[in-house]
């Protein structure tokens, strides 16, 4: 899409005022095809977006494609947002405490999955590829684990159903492991491979970070 369309989406995110934003990457298709004169207008448009706790990304495949990492991590870090590779990052304020930890590219970065636990309230993952949940060291220290990639199918009709490499297990929506991991999977908001979705509208997830006061752990709501 042209920058242009993030205008809905900048104006849905902002309207429900979030303390955290998060991308879980692919910002673009493939640098080699990327419009230069598009760079300074989007990073315009991402930097409209604002929240008082952050905003945090990761890379996708396609950010590496065209050897386009290099790129997509300079507009996301002048845009505003902390980008993590293997790295982790811990906020709070007055009502929560979390860790997040950032897990770079599966199929096209290096990886890694040995995050420590910490003593943060809410320990949250992100990942690019879904099925690489199943890589994860310690599943069982963390509460939310976010992952995009798979567009949920991006066209879903009763006899066709596109598979994306790295999200053939795990496609939309919600997994629970470890009794209280639970693995989100977003629809995302654009498109891969044919221009098109069907059946798979794309979404923005907003969650709210509850602790159950009848609980130790936190709980999402």
């Amino acid at each position: 899409y042209k920058p242009y369309r993030l205008n809905r989406v900048i104006r849905s995110i902002m309207q429900t005022s979030p303390d955290l934003i998060i991308f879980t990457g692919d910002l673009i298709d493939n640098y080699k095809k990327w419009p230069s004169s598009d760079t300074k207008r989007l990073i315009e448009k991402l930097k409209k977006m604002s929240a008082p706790m952050g905003k945090i990304a990761v890379l996708g495949n396609h950010d590496y494609s065209g050897d386009g990492q290099y790129f997509v991590s300079e507009v996301l870090k002048e845009s505003g947002f902390t980008l993590l590779k293997n790295e982790e990052i811990f906020g709070s304020n007055e009502h929560i405490s979390i860790n997040i930890a950032g897990v770079d590219d599966c199929i096209k970065g290096s990886p890694k999955f040995d995050f420590e636990a910490t003593l943060a309230q809410w320990h949250l993952l992100l990942i690019h590829e879904p099925d690489s949940v199943q890589q994860v060291e310690n599943l069982q220290n963390y509460d939310l684990i976010l992952a995009g990639h798979s567009h949920g199918g991006q066209i879903r009709l009763p006899f066709v159903r596109y598979k994306h490499p790295g999200a053939t297990i795990y496609k939309r929506g919600l997994y629970l492991f470890a009794n209280k991991t639970l693995l989100s999977i977003n629809n995302g908001l654009g498109m891969s491979v044919v221009p098109m979705r069907l059946g798979i509208p794309p979404e923005i997830i907003y969650y709210h970070l509850a602790k159950d006061e009848k609980e130790a752990d936190p709980k999402v709501s």
